[in-house]
């Protein structure tokens, strides 16, 4: 019976136009007992297809379609234009070598298709469809090792191709083997083809080459059509099944694969790993308890019955490399369940004090390798990295890929690009287009968003690039390095996977996570953790200003002043607890503790959320219900979180009182339910509670309430939150509170140096402004890279203040006076050079800059970089209105351009640096500054943010013909409707239990952040007014959520709109009122013209 040899899927990237279960799909329904994927130059889909194929009963053929080339190229599919090979593996043999041929196919600059064929045949079958490469080929490669591949397609060239193949063949004695070079499933997919095609070559569909094009008959035909095609030739489709019993790859899944650690001489992994631990201990705990030494003893045995040391060793390893560097480092996850993991220094929560549960993390029903996630200091990441390819090899070790897929945006960009729209369309189309949408809903989402308004459907064109855009929805598009996924190996890499670059250059392998832990493989997530960075940067400055060491491992844990900012929700800018919704639910828990944190971290979940879980947590916490258990029995269970399932821990032990599961059976049941394990497996759970808890009727009741009992916890274990990951954020979060409430200059300055964040900068910099920390312009004489505090005299602090838009109202929370600042620092400055901020220090440190024309004779600063730290204000202390500056900078150019025989981008380079005059003093006019809302603008087009005051205060006049409430008023105006005015800072769209949208958005005013929430009806009528960041003004009822205040919008309207309430063209646009990524196309309208010298 014929089988399919030569397949492309949407794995080989931009050509192949269908998905593994489509073409599984239809391989089942056509009889197909076996099928090969042989994706162009990879086998990424290699795993998820053997997995697949074996569960639907299809022999899976594992290949792969090798070009001549180096590197990456664009593809042909039409048979013998590109001059490739398909290799198929035998066996594990076959499938390394494999690994070896493609990764010299992406690595090897000097690469030959030929001699890499012939070098690495062992285990391997190849199909070559060329006559002159099989002529070369067949001397090289042993018999049965080599086939002809027959392609019958139309055309006189195709006819010509194939009986000179056939003839070549027959030459050289070499088998023939028919296929179909199937690049999609279903003839309908062709369109889709050539539009990858298209996107892959960055051209457009009318203008690709014909020999890139498969026809439209490459596609999985079924045995009957092949046999009829090759009647002629039944040798070729008898060799297809020949060759299918050939190929009997095993990838003996989920055996673990540990390198070899080093080790003290007498020592084994267990032994070395037992004194470790017990070390550990004895560090952690001085005095240890029976049940900390049964404990530790327990796991250490579990984990050497299971065979996983060296997985604890290399991870220990890697913590201890980072811990000497001073380098920050916290596991994370559910590592936390562990006691080794604590002893080892790898977790920092104590899991003895939490209640936690090993068996969460690690028991003897598990196969694979435990999953420990290690968060470093985003800023030395990559020298952990760099340890990591140094301590094990840079052969066996490798970053883990990812794929980066097309959503909705995307796709649609790229098809209408394909299809020839002009782009100044394509790009006024894709705007109305959602941003969290993806493909498949395109068209659902383009006709329920008022956003999507006027979306022209209609027109064929666009009609046809949307559906399309939804046929390619999660379709694969490009290799990404996963954000901190590696891999190390016990033997070269390339045994188990090929290599290959992405686009910067790192060598990354072709499996993304899950094929490589199912592989066996030692692989981690080594990731950046911009508050670990916040975190240490604010201890550093705090002993730096104040001479004050802080312990933050002995924070008192209801800090007064801390306790504050969480009971008022205002933790903008502490690790995890900064979005809106987090915000708001402390405010209603009225948090007063670290525990509060990781209650809140657990509740803010989607599930608890959706399922009203959080409503009854929250009310029966503030005592507005009675807590109710789902049984008497569980009662002691559930006591502590109200009757309520907060962490996947309870479902275990609701499971052990129920039904008398023990812990490890409740982790698979938890492990069934959340990753959707198989159907048969869940019924058989479900089966074994059932038994368990009729032997056990004191817990579990009548047969009835058993039964509900299993619904409930079945259906909480699908989104239920890990308390060992909880409780590692939820204490990083509270450090954060607490250095926010002591020391707010410090931490802000810490938070707006750190890139990242759930908000703009520029929102941090208006909390820090909040928090009565006065804000700093740069100084060329003053500033840092970076953000810095600045100790300044008390006056000065008062003069920042006396600007103040919108003083507090009583009833705010007391804003913290301080006598440190927060000074700009020159990485906020747009278009400098890293190498110019640090000339600028450097000669800083030398001595003081005179003036503006000693800081140019001294910096090479180009004539934008210049400009732009005049215009921003980083001048200003050089006693100088910012338009003289401007008039001296263009003198001083002129003169240098006289010197200069030849321009060049910078203009100063060669200008000496002696502190003599290299320039004739000149007299300038003393001209006036800009007024403060010209300087505001000017801060935002050149540092993004707006240092001297909240770009509020530039619409004051306009604001004053509104009756505005400040929100800090708001908590006095519950149940009234009232206008507010603001920036939006975030929004997020959602979807109700009625399947309508609903709007949430943050809106900041010169007081705080207010919550919007435009439920459907108003969402429907006002969405499509969204289109900036505003400002905006915005009429609804004031509401209190225990505490928490929101606005009920009714009325949204840009500051500046018509009387319909919808923006107003205008020909000068405020600055404020486009969005942030539109700043620079009104770059030249901030800068002023050159000054003419005066008569």
């Amino acid at each position: 019976m014929f089988c399919h040899l030569h397949v492309h899927s949407h794995w080989s990237l931009l050509a192949g136009a269908s998905g593994i279960g489509e073409l599984l799909n239809r391989a089942v329904e056509q009889g197909c007992h076996a099928l090969a994927l042989t994706d162009i130059n990879n086998v990424y889909g290699a795993i998820p297809f053997y997995l697949e194929a074996t569960a639907r009963g299809v022999k899976p053929i594992i290949g792969a379609t090798i070009t001549k080339a180096h590197g990456l190229q664009p593809v042909g599919f039409k048979s013998g234009a590109a001059g490739a090979l398909v290799a198929l593996s035998r066996d594990r043999d076959g499938y390394a070598n494999l690994c070896r041929l493609l990764t010299a196919r992406h690595l090897d600059e000097d690469f030959d298709l030929l001699s890499a064929a012939q070098r690495c045949q062992e285990g391997l079958i190849y199909l070559c469809d060329d006559a002159e490469m099989l002529r070369r080929l067949a001397p090289r490669i042993e018999p049965n090792a080599l086939y002809a591949e027959l392609v019958r397609f139309g055309g006189d060239a195709e006819r010509a191709r194939l009986r000179e193949l056939y003839k070549t063949a027959r030459e050289l004695k070499v088998p023939l083997v028919a296929t179909n070079a199937v690049a999609f499933h279903d003839p309908s997919r062709h369109d889709l083809h050539r539009v990858l095609l298209a996107i892959g070559r960055n051209g457009l569909l009318d203008q690709l080459p014909a020999e890139a094009v498969a026809p439209p008959d490459a596609y999985l035909k079924s045995p009957a059509q092949m046999s009829e095609l090759f009647a002629a030739c039944p040798e070729a489709i008898a060799n297809t099944a020949r060759i299918a019993e050939r190929c009997n790859l095993d990838f003996e899944l989920d055996r673990p694969r540990f390198p070899r650690c080093e080790l003290p001489e007498g020592e084994t992994p267990f032994s070395h790993l037992c004194k470790l631990a017990f070390a550990g201990l004895a560090r952690r705990y001085g005095t240890i308890s029976p049940g900390a030494m049964e404990r530790l003893q327990r796991e250490l045995s579990v984990i050497d019955r299971l065979g996983f040391p060296e997985y604890f060793l290399i991870v220990h390893d890697i913590v201890a490399y980072a811990r000497n560097k001073d380098i920050a480092c916290v596991g994370r996850g559910s590592a936390g369940d562990s006691l080794v993991s604590y002893c080892l220094g790898i977790t920092q929560v104590d899991p003895l004090a939490h209640d936690l549960y090993f068996e969460r993390f690690l028991n003897e029903s598990r196969t694979d390798v435990p999953d420990i996630d290690l968060d470093f200091d985003w800023r030395f990441r990559d020298d952990v990295l760099d340890y990591i390819y140094r301590r094990y090899g840079p052969s066996r070790t490798a970053m883990i890929c990812t794929f980066n897929t097309f959503a909705a945006r995307s796709a649609f960009r790229e098809i209408a690009k394909a299809m020839g729209l002009p782009p100044r369309r394509i790009g006024a189309l894709a705007d109305k287009l959602p941003h969290d949408s993806a493909a498949s809903g395109l068209r659902e989402a383009i006709l329920s968003f008022p956003e999507c308004r006027g979306f022209p459907l209609n027109d064929p064109q666009v009609a046809r690039i949307v559906e399309l855009a939804e046929a390619i929805d999660g379709f694969p598009r490009h290799l990404g390095i996963h954000v901190g996924g590696v891999v190390v190996a016990d033997r070269e890499l390339t045994h188990y996977v090929p290599l290959q670059r992405a686009a910067k250059g790192i060598v990354i392998t072709q499996f993304d996570m899950g094929p490589i832990e199912r592989l066996g493989l030692v692989k981690m997530d080594i990731l950046a953790q911009r508050s670990l960075a916040i975190v240490k940067d604010t201890v550093r400055h705090v002993r730096e200003i104040r001479g004050v060491e802080l312990d933050l491992e002995r924070l008192p844990d209801r800090d007064p002043p801390t306790v504050e900012l969480l009971r008022a929700g205002r933790t903008i800018g502490c690790f995890q607890i900064e979005s809106p919704g987090m915000r708001n639910l402390l405010a209603m828990l009225k948090a007063e503790c670290r525990m509060d944190v990781i209650i809140a971290l657990s509740l803010i979940r989607p599930g608890p959320s959706s399922s009203g879980m959080k409503e009854h947590y929250v009310r029966r916490r503030l005592g507005l219900e009675e807590p109710t258990y789902p049984h008497p029995a569980l009662r002691e269970v559930l006591g502590d979180t109200y009757g309520v399932m907060l962490y996947q821990e309870d479902v275990m032990r609701v499971a052990q009182a129920v039904a008398g599961f023990t812990m490890a059976t409740g982790d698979e049941l938890r492990k069934a339910v959340s990753k959707k394990r198989s159907p048969e497996r869940f019924a058989k759970l479900r089966e074994q509670f059932l038994e368990g808890a009729a032997r056990n009727p004191p817990a579990a009741g009548s047969p009835q309430e058993a039964a509900r009992l299993w619904e409930l916890i079945s259906n909480f274990a699908a989104y239920s939150y890990n308390k060992a990951h909880a409780c590692t954020y939820g204490h990083i979060s509270y450090q954060c509170v607490y250095l926010k409430a002591h020391h707010p200059a410090e931490f802000m300055a810490a938070v707006l140096s750190n890139i990242g964040g759930y908000y703009e900068r520029r929102e941090y910099l208006e909390e820090a402004r909040r928090l009565g920390v006065p804000i700093l312009l740069p100084d060329v004489s003053a500033s840092d890279v970076t953000f810095t505090p600045e100790v300044i005299p008390v006056h000065v602090v008062e003069a920042t203040r006396v600007g103040e838009a919108t003083p507090p109202a009583p009833t705010a929370p007391p804003v913290v006076r301080t006598d440190t600042a927060v000074r700009v620092g020159l990485m906020q400055v747009r278009g400098l050079s890293e190498k110019n901020m640090l000339a600028i220090l450097r000669q800083r440190r030398r001595r003081p800059f005179r003036d503006l024309e000693d800081l140019v004779q001294r910096v090479p600063l180009s004539v934008e970089e210049a400009r732009n730290l005049v215009l921003c204000g980083a001048c200003d202390g050089f006693g100088a209105s910012r338009p003289e500056l401007l008039w001296r900078l263009e003198l001083i150019l002129q003169k240098v351009r006289a010197l200069r025989e030849q321009g060049t981008a910078e203009l100063f380079e060669s200008l000496p640096d002696d502190g003599g005059a290299a320039l004739p003093a000149e007299r300038f006019p003393r001209l006036d500054d800009y007024d403060a809302g010209r300087k505001i603008e000017l801060e935002l087009a050149y540092l993004d943010l707006a240092a001297s005051d909240n770009p509020l205060v530039r619409y004051r006049e306009q604001l004053s013909r509104w009756p505005v409430v400040p929100s800090s008023e708001l908590s006095r105006q519950v149940g009234r409707t009232v206008w507010i005015a603001g920036f939006i800072i975030a929004m997020r769209r959602a979807r109700t239990k009625t399947d309508e949208f609903m709007k949430f958005i943050s809106l900041e005013d010169t007081a705080g952040v207010v919550e919007v929430t435009l439920f459907p009806d108003a969402y429907r009528r006002l969405g499509h007014r969204i289109s900036t960041v505003g400002p905006y003004l915005v009429r609804g009822q004031v509401e209190s959520h225990h505490g928490a205040i929101t606005l009920n919008g009714v009325d949204l309207r840009l500051l500046d709109a018509d009387e319909d309430g919808d923006a107003r063209h205008a020909d000068e646009p405020w600055l404020a009122e486009l969005s942030w990524d539109q700043i620079e196309s009104v770059e030249q309208r901030a800068l002023p013209a050159p000054p003419q010298r005066p008569n």
